[in-house]
């Protein structure tokens, strides 16, 4: 910027000067024959200096354009900031909208969305959903289980993780033989991989059976070969589901190894509707215990 200054000054000068020269040798009279050629010499000056505005002029509107970017470029930053400043003051508030809300009912969804919103915000909760991690799993299916009327699950995950833990066998079984005391339906089936991992189920389907869940067990190729199965579970997002009552989907994150990730709870009649059809084919197709070999 200093350059274009200090030459835009050595023209200007240098300019001024030339016409001074000129005009004053004019006035005394010394130009001789070069008297003859001002106008051309007016010319060529007139022209120089409209030739620098419009190279200035362009290089001006040039620097304009670029600050304008620039400018434009960190106005942009900055409603990015504040944008993203309002997302999380939203979330937030959706929390807290959640959580209180749920304060003023006597609905059972609502009721748990105010336990895990307490829990140090454990918990994702959302207005029809609540999300948690793989610590509290057990804990939301138990809240589950034991305010459910109607239970139909479709179990896909490892035995190692539940099946086969001291938490399954004393827990678990208590919640559902209180609930099916209480008059509760319970039926469920075990997807698996192959029929060697059914026989080793055997000992946990009649525990289950004996305290009245229904209880089959289908194998994962039998599920595969049917389409629209597969789109419900695409759209389902899981392979471990529980529909509860008529509006509520319970359901398990799995990793490639079957063991679980995290859970959520929605209510969403037709998700519900979805796991029960999913559920009602798998039932329809699957085997009782005692027909492994």
């Amino acid at each position: 910027m200093q350059i274009r200054e200090q030459s835009e000054v050595i023209l200007g000068a240098t300019l001024s000067l030339a016409c001074v020269a000129v005009a004053a040798a004019d006035f005394i009279g010394i130009l001789g024959e070069f008297e003859t050629r001002i106008p051309t010499l007016t010319l060529l000056l007139l022209g120089t200096v409209a030739a620098y505005l419009v190279v200035e002029r362009r290089s001006r509107l040039a620097r304009f354009d670029e600050n304008l970017e620039t400018k434009t470029a960190e106005l942009q930053r900055a409603l990015d900031v504040i944008r993203d400043g309002f997302a999380e003051i939203d979330a937030r508030s959706t929390h807290i909208d959640a959580f209180f809300g749920a304060a003023v009912s006597n609905d059972r969804f609502s009721n748990l969305k105010l336990i895990y919103g307490s829990r140090a915000f454990a918990s994702v909760i959302k207005g029809l959903s609540i999300s948690v991690g793989r610590e509290y799993i057990f804990q939301l299916w138990q809240d589950c289980i034991s305010t459910a009327d109607t239970v139909a699950a479709f179990n896909y995950v490892k035995a190692e993780e539940v099946w086969t833990t001291g938490w399954s066998f004393t827990i678990a079984q208590g919640v559902q033989a209180g609930r099916i005391a209480s008059g509760a339906t319970i039926r469920r089936v075990f997807v698996v991989d192959s029929q060697s991992e059914a026989a080793a189920l055997v000992p946990l389907m009649e525990q289950q059976t004996a305290i009245g869940v229904d209880v089959r067990w289908i194998l994962r190729s039998a599920i595969e070969c049917r389409p629209f199965l597969m789109r419900y579970l695409d759209e389902l997002g899981t392979w471990d589901l529980i529909a509860l009552d008529e509006d509520l989907v319970f359901r398990v994150a799995l990793d490639d190894d079957r063991s679980m990730n995290g859970c959520s709870l929605t209510r969403d009649s037709s998700l519900n509707s979805k796991v029960k059809h999913l559920f009602n084919e798998a039932y329809q197709f699957g085997s009782k215990r005692s027909d492994i070999p």
